[in-house]
């Protein structure tokens, strides 16, 4: 099999992206926030910025939600309050 057909063999393979229009836009304010602030930063920084992008873009979101995280069948909780 030359490495075309092959190609072509694992295109078809690759199930399509779920929410596609979706992650483009949060990708794309992904990539807005990093060609402004570069690397380096804290992630508290980038979670700001991407809350920018976000709103302007008209993506909606929520941040630091609390979410159910288990460890050695623990359940353990993380809950991030801004103040």
């Amino acid at each position: 099999m030359s490495s075309h057909e092959e190609h072509k063999e694992t295109q078809r393979k690759v199930p399509s992206l779920l929410f596609k229009d979706e992650v483009n836009k949060i990708v794309g304010a992904a990539i807005e926030v990093h060609k402004e602030l570069g690397n380096g930063f804290l992630e508290s920084v980038y979670e700001e910025a991407m809350k920018i992008v976000s709103t302007e873009r008209n993506i909606p979101f929520e941040t630091q939600v609390r979410i159910p995280v288990y460890f050695k069948g623990k359940l353990e909780w993380k809950r991030y309050i801004r103040t």
